[in-house]
């Protein structure tokens, strides 16, 4: 098993943006120092669930800062991008990584973040199907003159998009899906998925289904092993030197993690009370399947069995909630030194390129 660094800092308001932002830069820095495979950043706007919002611009950045990491998208909201001018960003961020860029790619959901690039919420999923075909039609186009239309963007393109990508035919790109059709159609096509964390059954399932359309997909042998490496999933992640300390300090940031992520996914604003008496279901699913927290013994062994289902890379999310810096450092720590070595052996090799 390999491990990548989640960036998505929640704010805790307009006057600390710039510390919030400041610090997840500096754990970026330590992430490739401590032998994390790559840093993933997300894309959130309008509320305090995300601070820095444009992904792609910060992954221009990181792509400087952190040279020898891979780095992805986890998740782009492709309704509201612009196809063309995401094809290019795309590309000029495949060959700033020397092809070490994963687009990780997913129709969004927060009706707050919809609205305020003036797109329909409900339309999410005909948007991200329009989009992302006229951005695999422009990876395509070579030269000449290239027509696209969709519900909210159409134009003509007369050359070609530049830069080209560094990989060919284009930047490795990661559907996020819960959907076992839409990830086995996706493997067929050869490029990884980017998975959520519903416990062991589902994510057996949707491995299984990418697996099959993967093995029909009509690329090279060392793709479809890379694109199995880079098959991931995301947890919240907390390590401490015993269980009980974990749990204690980090709950409270837990608490304010749940707040704002269920106001990015609703658009309602509640108080953790409002959440814990209107969301109870949420909140015990959410820390059964999505959060491992504890000693690195308890952590080791919580990743160990998600690596024996075929997972081969885990995005550990720490920096949420408005965790403390330094709390947030420990835990990177600990977690590199004392449960990364722990798990080297679980699965395949990572990939070298």
């Amino acid at each position: 098993m390999h491990f990548g660094w989640y960036i998505n800092p929640e704010t805790t308001g307009p006057e600390h943006d710039g510390r919030h932002i400041a610090e997840v830069l500096e754990q970026a820095k330590r992430a490739e120092e401590l032998g994390f495979r790559a840093i993933w950043i997300t894309e959130h706007h309008f509320t305090p669930y995300n601070t820095y919002s444009d992904c792609l611009l910060l992954a221009a950045h990181l792509a400087a800062l952190t040279p020898r990491l891979w780095l992805g998208f986890s998740l782009a909201v492709l309704p509201i991008h612009h196809p063309i001018r995401f094809a290019e960003q795309a590309n000029l961020l495949d060959q700033l990584t020397h092809g070490r860029i994963i687009i990780g790619v997913g129709s969004g959901y927060g009706p707050t973040e919809m609205a305020g690039f003036g797109v329909e919420a409900s339309r999410r999923h005909e948007l991200f199907d329009e989009t992302m075909d006229v951005v695999f039609r422009a990876w395509a186009h070579e030269d000449g003159v290239f027509e696209y239309a969709t519900s909210l963007h159409r134009g003509r393109v007369v050359g070609r998009i530049i830069p080209r990508s560094y990989r060919r035919p284009h930047p490795y790109v990661a559907r996020g899906t819960v959907h076992p059709d839409f990830a086995e159609a996706w493997g067929e096509r050869g490029q990884p998925v980017l998975l959520a964390p519903f416990g062991s059954d589902h994510l057996r399932t949707m491995l299984a289904a990418h697996q099959r359309g993967l093995a029909r997909a009509a690329v090279p042998e060392e793709q479809k092993r890379e694109v199995r490496e880079w098959t991931a999933v995301v947890y919240t992640i907390h390590v401490a030197e015993s269980d009980e300390q974990a749990r204690r300090e980090f709950e409270p940031y837990l608490n304010q993690h749940l707040v704002s992520y269920q106001e990015a996914n609703t658009g309602i604003k509640m108080s953790w009370e409002e959440v814990l008496d209107k969301k109870a279901d949420f909140v015990t699913r959410f820390a059964q399947n999505q959060t491992i927290i504890g000693s690195p013994e308890t952590v080791a062994a919580r990743l160990r069995a998600v690596g024996e289902l075929g997972i081969r890379h885990v995005m550990c999310w720490m920096n949420t909630g408005g965790t403390p810096h330094d709390l947030v450092l420990r835990s990177q720590e600990l977690f590199a030194r004392e449960v990364m070595p722990r798990l080297a052996e679980v699965g395949e090799a990572a990939p070298v390129s």
